[in-house]
């Protein structure tokens, strides 16, 4: 009986171990699954890229406005990336 007793929770832990092993490597399936060619693609799509832009945009304009406000200034920062219509560089070529 006692015999019994020790083998059902070693059984059970193998068999929780084994499923845990199970998982782990379809977990690790999973993580080695996406084609890189297949994630630069997507990740040009244009709603990744807005994304991007507008995190990229407000965290700039966070980090150039915190020391000016830190120090006492009244401080407007507007970000503007190069290549988008209205900017600075569209606005030079377009004259040009």
């Amino acid at each position: 009986m006692r015999r019994r007793a020790i083998l059902l929770p070693a059984l059970i832990s193998g068999m929780i171990l084994g499923g845990l092993l199970v998982a782990s490597l379809r977990v690790g399936d999973w993580f080695r699954g996406p084609d890189p060619e297949m994630l630069a693609a997507a990740s040009l799509q244009p709603v990744p890229m807005r994304l991007a832009r507008d995190a990229a945009r407000r965290a700039i304009e966070r980090s150039f406005a915190m020391p000016l406000k830190a120090a006492g200034k009244d401080a407007n920062v507007a970000v503007r990336f190069l290549d988008r219509p209205g900017s600075f560089a569209a606005r030079a070529v377009a004259v040009v």
